[in-house]
């Protein structure tokens, strides 16, 4: 017998029959029963997409910067993607590696704040200098 998983679990609690979704025609209809039980797997998992998704959607409704901003400064260097947005006084860099190797990218000119840690974005050096790791990006707030 396979071994049951914590969305098996999840499904079970929510009164569905894990091995019925598939076979049984009156066991269809589970998709809410089946989102709860993916998200009662993903909540068990730090490392879920859907919580990395989460996470970028949050902080994207709560910068007016990143969600309206006008976009400026949008630059291609080598496998490096950097840009600022700029809305309600609030300026942000942007900075993206395109790439599987690690790399330094300059901030602009100004003082500097780093924010999005809770998406794994990179720390600020004092020389305004951001060792991006392979697929890593750098998101900074300018001080007023």
């Amino acid at each position: 017998k396979p071994r049951a998983t914590s969305a098996d679990q999840a499904l079970a609690e929510s009164g569905v029959d894990p091995g019925a979704v598939l076979i049984e025609p009156e066991a269809r209809n589970t998709a809410p029963a089946l989102l709860a039980a993916a998200l009662v797997a993903a909540k068990q998992d730090p490392d879920a997409l859907i919580l990395h998704y989460r996470l970028a959607l949050a902080f994207r409704q709560n910068s007016q910067a990143i969600l309206k901003g006008t976009m400026d400064g949008v630059t291609a260097k080598g496998d490096v993607l950097s840009f600022t947005r700029t809305a309600d006084g609030a300026t942000i860099f942007c900075a993206f590696n395109l790439s599987d190797g690690a790399t330094t990218v300059q901030l602009p000119a100004g003082d500097w704040q780093a924010i999005g840690s809770e998406l794994g974005a990179a720390a600020l050096a004092s020389d305004g200098l951001v060792t991006l790791e392979p697929w890593h990006c750098a998101l900074a707030l300018k001080k007023a």
